[in-house]
């Protein structure tokens, strides 16, 4: 998971804060979806890297069958990413 994230990461999409971020999210099934974070200069309509994973998991028809999400930075400064996983507590019940 920690590999396809840091695969995933070198996508990103970050010209504002340079800050790149790739996440990988698990479904029961073993099947793997990654994301990574796609920065805009309208900010609330940027999408992070644990977001994006989630979300194509959910296209694919795996979002509530998510047991686990791994999220790789190289930035200095980072935060736990708790209101981006609420649609991983939506979509599972479970955070």
């Amino acid at each position: 998971m920690l590999r396809k994230a840091e695969e995933a990461m070198k996508n990103a999409y970050n010209p504002y804060s340079g800050y790149s971020v790739g996440a990988c999210a698990l479904c029961s099934d073993h099947k793997m979806f990654v994301g990574t974070n796609v920065e805009s200069a309208a900010y609330g309509s940027s999408i992070c890297a644990e977001r994006a994973a989630i979300l194509n998991a959910n296209a694919e028809g795996c979002g509530d069958k998510i047991v686990a999400i791994a999220i790789i930075t190289k930035g200095k400064n980072t935060t736990q990413p708790m209101l981006k996983n609420q649609p991983l507590a939506g979509l599972t019940g479970k955070l």
